[in-house]
């Protein structure tokens, strides 16, 4: 926050490449070196591996990339005087805390959730906080994996 008690928020639309957590989240850490006048900075939903992934949201490989993009993120922006928001998919069992996917029902196995993840900094750093969103298949309106 300024001297006048002011917080200054930016919402960022970027450059985004489908299904590749790695390139997003150097683009969002640019972004960030730019904005760095901001107090908060909004990402925008899914923007660590794109909105329009369909089925290769249930894909271990696209789910593991994107943790692996918000590790990166989160320790860059440790220890900023902002805090940012980005958003991106995490499947039930990470949520849950299973470590083997096949241990879950049918009906929870694939369920991948949007996340909105905050990198925070304006106090002292807690890690990150999730807030969970619905399922990504509902709000796409995918089909069930067979």
């Amino acid at each position: 926050m300024n001297n006048h008690g002011f917080v200054r928020i930016s919402c960022v639309s970027l450059r985004i490449t489908v299904a590749n957590p790695s390139a997003n989240a150097a683009e969002i850490l640019g972004v960030l070196e730019r904005a760095s006048d901001s107090d908060v900075v909004l990402f925008p939903e899914l923007c660590v591996t794109g909105y329009t992934c369909a089925d290769l949201f249930a894909q271990s490989s696209l789910q593991d990339a994107g943790q692996r993009a918000i590790a990166q993120i989160t320790e860059a922006t440790a220890g900023r005087a902002q805090m940012v928001v980005i958003g991106a998919p995490i499947p039930f069992a990470a949520i849950a805390g299973v470590k083997d996917r096949q241990a879950l029902a049918d009906d929870l196995r694939d369920r991948v959730y949007g996340l909105a993840r905050l990198a925070p900094a304006i106090e002292k750093p807690r890690g990150p906080a999730d807030k969970l969103l619905r399922p990504v298949r509902a709000a796409l309106k995918l089909p069930r994996a067979a």
